[in-house]
């Protein structure tokens, strides 16, 4: 499945950044990471998690990791396919994908939410699944949001 590279935008990552509260030992990733904006934001923010992104394009890879290294961040970037990325590896994912993307990986989401853990979509919903909670980014209404999936402990990972 082809996802098109739309990196996600500054006011959703600050915003991303206001409402995560990730403990120690917290692993993050982010799935179709592109060019490692948002690794990079969340790498900044926290110094005491794991950050990991998950990309296939060799050529994105490449110029994730040229930007992490310039700012010395140390997100780690998996070269890979997300639909294959084993998600219990990790606390809270992020994902800026198409509706097909989700809607592909909705049955290893809902697994992953049951077992505690926090799924944030920029934009997109997961098909059939309604969000914990819904986070309105700028003043255009229903232009950008963050889609929140989560049960039993999100209020771990997630100060709303």
């Amino acid at each position: 499945m082809y996802i098109p590279y739309y990196p996600s935008n500054w006011e959703a990552l600050k915003k991303l950044i206001k409402i995560l509260n990730l403990p120690a030992g917290t692993r993050f990733v982010d799935l179709g990471s592109g060019g490692g904006r948002v690794l990079a934001v969340v790498s900044k923010e926290y110094d005491d998690i794991e950050v990991y992104g998950v990309e296939k394009n060799p050529y994105l890879i490449e110029a994730s990791r040229r930007y992490l290294d310039r700012y010395r961040l140390k997100a780690k970037i998996i070269q890979g396919d997300l639909f294959s990325t084993d998600l219990s590896r990790f606390d809270v994912v992020y994902g800026y994908l198409t509706v097909d993307a989700l809607k592909s990986l909705r049955d290893r989401i809902i697994r992953f939410i049951d077992s505690g853990k926090v799924f944030i979509t920029l934009d997109f919903n997961i098909p059939g699944l309604k969000p914990a909670y819904i986070v309105k980014i700028d003043s255009w209404p229903g232009r950008h949001r963050l889609n929140i999936y989560g049960k039993r402990g999100i209020k771990r990972y997630i100060n709303l």
